[in-house]
């Protein structure tokens, strides 16, 4: 079902007249100028609390924004969940306990009915990702929210202390477009300024993905997608002319160079006088990785609490991240742990896992430049010898040998899971204090068999946070 075009709202009465609505006899506005969010008939969205509870009123860009993202959403799934609105402001804009906030009517709590996709327990993130970023589309400049994928795929999305179970929307009412409006807007991956990394083009250089998402519902003709350096005399560099696939990426078929400016833009065909799209969007590539050369320990060198030394180097390009890869297999088939990512420019890292006494380990480093090009060490070697060299304070004794005193060494384990909880407790019911990769070594403080494991782990930042897992998802190193 197509739905009509309203728009932009310039009074109380257009806004409570949104496809969807149902308009009281007499549109009510508060003396702060806030409307009451309107009750959907067709159940694009739900309020949590009634109306004339006094807890659903906002300003009316606001309420624009909020069913704009509604019905995009169900045009995407018409099946649900369907967006659920919890506590926006009240009208008068006063105190709204418990909430500290919700009193500048651009402001709601957010959830998703039947099912809540916005709960850091929710199998699928990838679809909680998607209307975290629906909401900063339509406008949002911040959402609150826990879960580590959302927090690394959104922009203006943070972590905040119980946010587990819903985001909390704040809107930049200069960025929500008028009702109707059809949006075509380049992935951050593409957009303005974006520099393109070599893991992103085929060894031949070509095969660049350009990528675009369309809000709004129309009846989409064809797209075409012009590709050209920063020339205006030499003509487009690469014109795919109409295509009637209806697709939001196109696969670059030209051959791309290093350090070189280009621009591109889409333009749909929507049945109007004019296509629909966006202006020149400029991308840099950057085609050669960083040079890596790891320092120490080598050699079978005996160390006790080993710190691992590279140096990076690559004019002008900082190293982005770091991860540890640590293995006690000579051929490498299988790498028995990674360390990391970590985010930042060290170029050196004290290794916290447990290990065995005069066992040999392999280890390189992996480093990613702050443009995407990644390279790798050499392997080198070391042998485990407590007592040799600097100990690093809470360094464990090798393997599940205790140490003197008779307590438990702790026991080392790796994630199997592709994004694992870290909890401050034993239960569901604890907060998230961040997300583990699959790979990810952690260190076992307690009990090995427990059904929640007390573990520690290393942080985004490369410092150890401590928490709870379930136990299922730990395989635990064999001794």
């Amino acid at each position: 079902m197509s739905l009509p075009r309203v728009p932009l709202l310039v009074g109380v009465a257009a806004t409570l007249l949104l496809a969807g609505a149902a308009a009281p006899a007499r549109a009510q506005e508060s003396p702060r100028g806030y409307i009451e969010m309107p009750v959907s008939e067709d159940g694009t969205w739900v309020l949590t609390s009634p109306t004339g509870s006094g807890r659903n009123w906002g300003t009316p860009t606001f309420v624009r924004h909020l069913v704009m993202v509604a019905r995009e959403w169900r045009r995407r799934h018409p099946n649900g969940p369907f967006l659920r609105i919890g506590d926006m402001s009240k009208p008068d804009g006063s105190d709204f306990p418990p909430h500290k906030t919700h009193k500048d009517g651009l402001t709601a709590d957010i959830f998703t009915s039947p099912r809540n996709i916005c709960h850091v327990d929710y199998p699928d993130q990838d679809l909680t990702l998607e209307l975290a970023q629906l909401f900063h589309d339509y406008g949002a400049r911040q959402i609150l929210y826990n879960h580590q994928k959302v927090i690394d795929g959104v922009s203006v999305a943070q972590r905040w202390p119980k946010h587990d179970d819903h985001f909390h929307i704040v809107i930049d009412p200069n960025r929500v477009p008028a009702e109707g409006d059809l949006l075509v807007l380049p992935e951050a991956s593409a957009r303005d300024g974006a520099v393109i990394a070599a893991p992103r083009l085929s060894a031949e250089r070509t095969g660049l993905q350009l990528a675009w998402r369309i809000l709004g519902q129309s009846r989409l003709k064809s797209y075409r997608v012009l590709f050209d350096d920063l020339r205006d005399d030499d003509g487009v560099l690469h014109d795919s002319g109409p295509l009637r696939a209806a697709r939001t990426t196109y696969d670059l078929p030209v051959a791309l160079e290093h350090g070189k400016t280009y621009r591109w833009r889409v333009e749909l065909d929507v049945g109007g006088e004019q296509p629909v799209g966006f202006g020149w969007q400029r991308l840099t590539t950057d085609l050669t990785p960083p040079a890596v050369e790891a320092l120490s320990p080598r050699d079978d060198a005996g160390v006790d609490a080993p710190t691992l030394a590279w140096r990076y180097q690559k004019a002008g390009v900082a190293q982005g991240s770091f991860r540890i890869e640590l293995d006690n297999d000579a051929n490498h088939r299988r790498i028995a742990g990674t360390l990391g990512p970590f985010q930042g420019a060290a170029t050196s890292y004290t290794l916290r896992v447990p290990l065995k006494r005069g066992k040999r380990y392999w280890w390189r480093v992996v480093v990613t430049c702050a443009n995407g090009n990644e390279a790798a060490s050499e392997w080198h070697t070391f042998k485990h010898e407590p007592g040799a060299g600097e100990a690093t304070p809470g360094a464990s004794a090798p393997g599940a040998s205790a140490p003197r005193g008779g307590a438990p060494a702790a026991r080392a384990g790796t994630v199997n899971a592709d994004s694992l909880n870290l909890r401050a407790g034993a239960g569901t019911d604890h907060d998230v204090v961040t997300t583990l990769r699959r790979g990810t070594l952690v260190r076992v403080l307690g009990d090995p068999t427990a059904d929640w494991l007390h573990v520690e782990a290393d942080g985004r930042d490369g410092q150890p946070v401590r928490g709870y897992v379930a136990r299922r998802f730990v395989e635990l190193v064999d001794d």
